[in-house]
């Protein structure tokens, strides 16, 4: 200190420009003070606690040389013994001594009775000082007695306070802070605080993401991350001030094992920010995917077989963070012996209540009104306890002990292949699976107790495990748990406003249990491989180590290998095409099985992420599911060319309906021009709709629309009709994209008479219904969608790629797919590629240029990945069979959705980051 402190003097005394050399001063040590602990960082010579102190260090010697510099140089004391009573101290997380490189420093000037103008002036140069170094300073000023009255008032203050050091200043008046906090703001009112710290952390988590398995995690305040560490540190300093951290093991709060934990997972965390904070350049926290690449090469991870270097470094994080996650669990649950905090309701906090039972098994006992073995030989004995004890907490409506879940944690190895194929620990498993009333909470604290990986290996392999992708948002455990909470609250009526028809077939479905099982083992392909198939072959071995029956192990497998087939048809497909409908009803063969994979797929999309699931997926699962349940009824083991004839059936009754409610000539009119894939494709209230707008403008030879928003669907439905002609499809989805609406369905038939009458669904880019609310905005998206119908497109201006950050770190590779098999009229096209604004249009351009005639459009957006789907036809109404010329279409398509690629490669290498392949969105 006194060595830079002497130098800023000298300088301050130099006869040219001082200002200007003690600010270069200041920067030059500034930089090279961070730069030795960048290097040392990068190098791994050093932890990365110890770059964060030496980070906080070269921080204080800038505050220490201009508290001397501004006190000695500038602002010198009148008198001898005016220096006394102020102080300068740091608090926050610079006051625990470490800083990343873009944090910032807290500083408190503090002054034991009142103000002097010199030290305003001090505090000025000080502040005016950091500030032209382009540093973060959080500052107060504030009297003692003032602080006082603001910790015993205010709890983060109180915390900020409790993190403090002395910089520079009278030292005495430091100890008597330090003393005054703990006499009258700490001692006597620990509980309180307590309880504040971990009502700050629920708050915290519920504006963070209360998951910790975010796929994005933020690694400062989210669940798993530092400031659940400090909390803890936090809690120590309030209830040990003499002892602190040091304090949670010696009381007993934390166990010698747990207490080498916090280490391992605080320095872990630290080199993450530090890293972080270095390639972004800002105080970044928030681990985002267009930074995860460069982290885990710069911690080391390559690529493995089956899973990605960044994949590893992601599953490397939520294992911390799931130690994070069961210390700040353990201690808690520990406070509650000391009455620190209000015990909560257990295993009850996340399930229904009910009535707490007695014990059955002497292997227990009640500690703290939580479950305990009785003790740790009992287990040894019988380590089917270890799955026993999450059941009996369920039964009893308690929590389980601290101690508990450090025995389990500690006896995974008695869990071995004999107690794997017990049948009685089957059972038990099986109860807490599909018994208990919120099965996802009991098991998602079996896999922090590290039970349910080693119990179910299968399993055990997805824990922690990532997909690098902008579709999924939680890691697959989490993802399965919440897919498995979402089954069980649909089975126990608790979603039937959200899924009226799963909610209603669900209570009819006769192997719930293969249901559970099947949505518990979903994933567990996503090790390695295809995961439909390699999901399959790991639930098979499953099922035969607990000797399941072969009938129920073939079922669990079928769904499992089939899981993405629902969705796919729904979203990808025409569902007015019988041929469709018939496919999809061979595939499941009974309505048992179609009922199991409509519910398996609703609780499939809604643990995807939030905003994934909406109406309008909702509304094509319910009419895919009705569709191919009456075509099950209607065969009654005939042929399915006796389902085609039911779905003409059903197209003529649905006519009939229209017809005897309508005397319209127009109406009339509009009945018998469009086919039966028209009638078969939407519900009856969208053809009622449908019919009031031909009632008004069928028998014009002329274009017209209407936009209206079906809540139904979650999505604004535009209506077109305009005389046929090449290239319409394309010009109306260049007014929709002009516009900037995104199209997510769009239905288009041309009728005997030449007419087109085109169905368009149209949300913005956040998945809400276009322009809702907004009726002005519908007016013109009408008439610039008749404007575009009558030959009269908006000018076609290119839509520059917005080459965001988050999107340009993956590589999304652009196919292309040709199938003369789902459709009998149509060649389907799938086009896949990155998602972008104005897809549609472009792709919609090269069909029309290319001659072709769409039928139908379905476009899926999976985050980063675009599937647009097409069902077309050449000029002549046939199939697209050339080799020549789908080999000219496929590559104009792909050069269409390639543009983007190129424009991300651009991007990404004009910022310098590394791309990495990104998981199927699948």
């Amino acid at each position: 200190m006194g060595d830079f402190g002497d130098t800023l003097i000298a300088a301050a005394k130099s006869p040219d420009e001082p200002q200007t050399e003690i600010h270069e001063l200041l920067k030059t040590r500034f930089q090279m003070d961070r730069d030795a602990a960048l290097a040392s960082l990068n190098s791994g010579s050093r932890s990365s606690l110890d770059v964060a102190r030496a980070m906080a260090a070269g921080a204080d010697t800038l505050v220490k040389g201009l508290y001397r510099y501004a006190g000695e140089a500038l602002h010198p004391p009148d008198a001898p013994g005016d220096e006394a009573g102020f102080a300068v101290i740091a608090v926050g997380g610079y006051g625990r001594g470490v800083l990343a490189q873009h944090s910032d420093i807290d500083l408190l000037f503090l002054r034991s009775t009142h103000k002097t103008g010199r030290e305003e002036k001090i505090i000025e140069t000080m502040l005016y000082a950091l500030w032209d170094l382009r540093l973060k300073v959080g500052h107060s000023a504030r009297l003692l007695d003032e602080c006082m009255s603001r910790a015993r008032a205010d709890h983060v203050v109180l915390t900020s306070m409790l993190d403090s050091r002395l910089l520079a200043g009278d030292a005495a008046l430091f100890e008597t802070f330090r003393k005054r906090l703990k006499d009258e703001a700490i001692i006597g009112r620990q509980a309180r605080f307590v309880a504040s710290k971990l009502g700050e952390r629920d708050a915290r988590l519920a504006r963070a993401g209360a998951s910790r398995f975010m796929v994005e995690p933020d690694i400062k305040d989210g669940k798993g991350g530092l400031r659940d560490l400090n909390t803890l540190s936090w809690i120590a300093q309030a209830l040990f001030p003499e002892e602190g951290l040091a304090g949670l093991p010696v009381r007993g709060l934390l166990s010698e094992a747990d207490a080498e934990r916090y280490e391992a997972a605080i320095e872990f965390l630290w080199t993450v920010r530090l890293h972080l904070h270095d390639a972004a350049g800002r105080a970044q926290e928030v681990l985002s995917f267009d930074y995860q690449p460069e982290l885990a090469a710069r911690m080391g991870y390559s690529d493995a077989t089956f899973e990605p270097a960044v994949e590893l470094f992601m599953r490397a994080y939520f294992r911390v963070a799931t130690d994070v996650g069961a210390l700040v669990r353990v201690a808690s649950a520990r406070l509650e012996a000391l009455h620190a905090k209000r015990a909560p309701e257990g295993v009850a906090r996340t399930t229904p209540r009910h009535a707490r039972k007695p014990l059955e098994d002497d292997a227990y006992r009640i500690v703290d009104g939580r479950l305990a073995f009785s003790d740790d030989a009992v287990v040894e004995a019988r380590p089917r306890l270890l799955l026993d004890i999450f059941l009996q907490a369920d039964r009893l409506g308690v929590d389980i002990h601290p101690d508990a879940i450090a025995t389990a944690r500690d006896s995974l190895n008695l869990i071995g292949e004999t107690l794997r194929a017990d049948p009685r620990a089957r059972d038990i498993f099986f109860a807490i699976l599909t018994d208990t009333d919120a099965p996802a909470a009991i098991l998602r604290v079996m896999i922090d107790a590290g039970v349910l990986g080693v119990y179910l290996p299968e399993f055990g392999r997805v824990v922690g495990r990532t997909q690098f992708n902008m579709y999924h948002a939680f890691t697959v455990d989490e993802h399965t748990m919440r897919a498995i909470g979402t089954l069980a609250a649909i089975e126990r009526g608790r979603e039937s406003e959200r899924h009226p028809v799963s909610s209603e077939v669900m209570p009819t479905l006769k192997n719930r249990r293969a249901l559970y099982l099947a949505m518990l083992l979903h994933d567990t392909g996503k090790a390695g491989g295809d995961q439909c198939e390699e999901g399959a072959k790991a639930a098979r071995a499953a099922c035969e180590r607990w000797g399941l029956a072969a009938k129920e192990a073939d079922l669990i497998v079928w769904l499992i290998k089939h899981h993405l087939d629902m969705s796919d048809a729904a979203q990808r497909r025409d569902l007015g095409d019988p041929k469709t409908i018939a496919d999809f009803a061979d595939l499941v063969e009974t309505p048992e099985r179609l009922g199991l994979l409509l519910c398996l797929t609703v609780a499939d999309i809604r643990a995807v992420a939030p905003g994934v699931w909406n109406d309008f997926k909702a509304e094509l699962l319910r009419e895919l599911y009705r569709l191919t349940h009456s075509a099950l009824k209607s065969r009654s083991g005939e042929s399915a060319q006796r389902a085609e004839h039911s779905l003409s059936a059903r197209a003529e009754m649905r006519r009939d309906r229209i017809r005897q409610a309508s005397e319209s000539e127009a109406v009339r009119a509009w009945l018998d021009d469009l086919e039966d894939a028209y009638w078969l494709a939407f519900s009856r209230d969208a053809l009622n709709r449908h019919a009031g707008f031909a009632d008004a403008v069928w028998l014009q030879n002329k274009a017209a629309s209407r936009a209206e928003t079906i809540r139904q669907r979650g999505a604004v439905e535009l209506l077109v009709t305009a005389p046929d002609r090449p290239g319409l499809f394309a010009d109306l989805a260049a007014a929709v994209a002009a516009e900037g609406a995104d199209v997510v369905d769009a239905r288009i038939f041309t009728t005997e008479s030449g007419r087109a009458f085109d169905v368009f669904y149209l949300q913005t880019p956040q998945g809400a219904p276009f322009a809702d609310q907004a009726p002005d905005a519908l007016d013109h998206l009408e008439a610039v969608v008749v404007a575009a119908a009558e030959g009269r497109p908006p000018e076609t201006r290119e839509i520059e790629p917005q080459a965001r950050a988050r999107e340009a770190v993956f590589a999304v590779e652009p196919e292309v797919d040709f199938d003369d098999e789902a459709s009998e009229r149509h060649t389907v096209i799938e086009v896949s590629g990155r998602d972008r604004a104005g897809l549609l249009r472009d792709l919609a351009r090269v069909l029309a240029d290319c001659g072709m005639t769409v039928g139908s459009a379905h476009i899926e957006s999976r985050g980063e990945r675009a599937v647009d789907v097409f069902y077309v036809a050449d000029a002549n109404g046939n199939k697209i069979t050339g080799e020549a010329i789908r080999a000219d279409l496929g590559a104009r398509l792909l050069n269409a959705m390639g543009r983007q690629e190129a424009a991300m490669e651009d991007s990404t290498s004009a910022r310098g980051l590394r791309r990495a392949p990104s998981s199927p969105a699948r």
